[in-house]
Formats: structure tokens, sequence, C-alpha cells
């Protein structure tokens, strides 16, 4: 039974909600919800009214694994319960998105294998994306102990390679041939149908 299920979605870093239009559009048989990350009047999860599952990429997984009280489950796309253990370093980003955001950006997008990643821009968001590198580098753990959690990983992914999800995840990561950092955007089929075995399995 999956009626009345809903899903959360938290994008990652640099990214905006309509990243997940496609992967929505092949879940009809839900309930969908997303957190603006980026949006200066954030708040955090309200209380949980009926099941609500997690889907979080990238940092969005790291920030969902935080509100694990709000969450009947989390379904990591791309994702980490700690980033600093990764081959990539903060610190070369962290500088040179003070000085030319825009190219870090494109930069980040192309690496991420979505070039056409959608992001809509806003007067805050450059100084939550640098406050969120420098949370990152702190190696800060969310780690959930209380709910199921699922790991949907792209094979090819450029940003947190595949190897670092199979340390943390173990048996519990799915990973999609092909697929880079934003298996959403470019893999929504596959993704989907993850997202559906995972929550039929955690659906009594």
């Amino acid at each position: 039974m999956t009626a009345g299920v809903s899903l959360v979605w938290v994008a990652g870093w640099g990214l905006g909600a309509q990243v997940f239009n496609r992967v929505i559009s092949h879940l009809p048989e839900f309930v969908h919800d997303t957190v603006h990350l980026w949006n200066k009047d954030r708040a955090p999860l309200p209380p949980k009214n009926g099941l609500r599952i997690g889907i979080g990429h990238s940092i969005g997984g790291w920030w969902l694994a935080g509100q694990e009280a709000a969450l009947d489950g989390l379904i990591y796309l791309g994702g980490f319960q700690r980033f600093s253990g990764t081959v990539r370093t903060l610190a070369p980003m962290q500088a040179a998105f003070q000085v030319e955001p825009d190219t870090v950006l494109r930069n980040f997008y192309k690496n991420s294998g979505a070039a056409d990643v959608p992001f809509r821009e806003n007067e805050h968001v450059y100084s939550l994306l640098s406050s969120a590198l420098q949370s990152l580098a702190i190696d800060t753990v969310h780690s959930p102990k209380n709910i199921p959690i699922k790991a949907v990983h792209g094979a090819g992914d450029n940003i947190v390679p595949l190897y670092h999800a199979q340390r943390e995840f173990g048996a519990a990561v799915r990973p999609i041939p092909g697929a880079g950092h934003i298996p959403q955007w470019t893999h929504p089929e596959e993704v989907a149908v993850l997202v559906r075995e995972t929550v039929r399995q955690w659906t009594p």
C-alpha cells in the first residue's frame, strides 16, 4: 500500500526543487512535497501526519538525516553521512566560489554529469551556498539511528564516488549504471523504480 504516503524531496547544493520534476512525474501515486534548502526562510520539517519518506539529494540527504524524528525512512540520492572522506577537497571550491560563484556552479553541474540542470538564483542563494560549503568542511556526521535507509547512487558519480557510498551504506546502496551525481535529472525512470520499490518495502 502506497496510498497516502508523502515523499519529501530536498535538493542538493546549488540546485532548486525543479531538479526533481522529471522523477516526480513517474511517481503519481504519492503525495509530493519539496523543501527549498537554499531559502533563507527554510524551517525544519513539521511533525509527521501520516507516513513520510524523505528523499534527499547529496547535501539534501545529509540535512534530512538531521530531521530523523520527522521521517519514517530516508532515501539518499548521491548522498553521504560525512562529506570530507571523499576524494574531493572543499577548500579550492570555497575559495573560487567567493570570487566567481557562477563559474563554480557551472563547473559543478558539468562535473555532476548534468550540465543542463535547472537552477534558479535569488538574492540569498550565494551566501547560503557558501555557508553550506563551510558546514561540509567541518566534517559533521549525520547518521540516522531509528529509521530505515536506502542509497540510490550514480555508478559514475564524480562528486561523491560510488565507493564512498558503498563504504558508508554497505548493502543499502543501489547503483544506477551510467548515472552521475544527479540521477534524478539524468535517469528519472530508474530512480523512480527504485524509490517505488523501496517505499513498498517500508510500507505496512
